[in-house]
C-alpha cells in the first residue's frame, strides 16, 4: 500500500483552475479581487492575489489530500508563529471563517487555502546559490526544525514522496522503470 500511494502522489499533476474560475472563487470566498500571477508549485496551483487589502497566497490542492494533511501545515504556521523568529505566512479564513474549503470546479474536488504573501526571490529564479545562500538556507531550516520539535499533528502521519523514510522503496520502484525503458541509440 505504501508504494502504491507514493507512486499515485508523485504522479498528481497541479489541479488545473485557471484565473478566472480563481478570481471568482477568491470574491466568492474571501470577498477578493484583483490581479492574479501564477507561482510555481510542483503539485499545488498557487496564485498570487494584489488587491486593495493587499497581497496574498490563494493555494489549490487536489482533493485527493486528505483534509487533514492540509490542516497540519496550517497548524505548524501558527506553532511557527508562536514558537520561533521565522516570519512564516498567516491563513486568512474565508468570509464564513474557514481556514480551508472544499469545492469542485470544473469536475474536479479541490482544497482552497488563502495566505498571506511574503515578498521575497525564489530561489529557482537565482542564476547560482552562492555560500551565503545556502548558509541562510541552512540556518533557517535548522531553526525551523527546532521550533517544530516538539510539535505534533494527526495530519503528519502520511505517505509523502518527499518523505526520506520513504526514499529507498521509492527509488526502487523507479530504477526498476527504467530498466524497462527501450535503449536508445547512443546511450548504450
Amino acid at each position: 500500500m505504501l508504494l502504491a500511494t507514493l507512486i499515485h502522489r508523485a504522479s498528481l499533476p497541479c489541479p488545473q483552475v485557471g484565473p478566472v474560475p480563481a478570481t471568482q472563487l477568491l470574491e466568492q470566498h474571501y470577498g477578493l479581487g484583483g490581479a492574479l500571477q501564477s507561482l510555481g508549485s510542483q503539485q499545488d496551483l498557487n496564485y498570487r492575489i494584489d488587491s486593495e487589502r493587499g497581497r496574498f497566497v490563494l493555494k489549490i490542492c487536489r482533493g485527493d489530500y486528505a483534509a487533514v494533511e492540509l490542516q497540519a501545515q496550517h497548524a505548524a504556521l501558527k506553532h511557527l508563529q508562536g514558537h520561533s523568529d521565522v516570519r512564516v505566512p498567516k491563513v486568512i479564513s474565508s468570509l464564513a471563517g474557514e481556514e480551508l474549503l472544499t469545492e469542485t470546479v470544473a469536475g474536479q474536488t479541490v482544497h482552497l487555502r488563502l495566505l498571506d504573501y511574503i515578498d521575497g526571490q525564489p530561489l529557482t529564479h537565482l542564476p547560482h546559490l552562492g555560500r551565503e545562500v545556502i548558509a541562510g538556507f541552512g540556518e533557517l531550516c535548522g531553526r525551523m526544525s527546532q521550533a517544530l520539535a516538539d510539535f505534533e499533528h494527526p495530519g503528519l502521519e502520511r505517505t509523502l514522496q518527499w518523505d526520506p523514510r520513504h526514499a529507498l522503496e521509492l527509488i526502487t520502484h523507479l530504477l526498476s522503470t527504467l530498466e524497462n525503458l527501450p535503449h536508445r541509440a547512443g546511450l548504450e
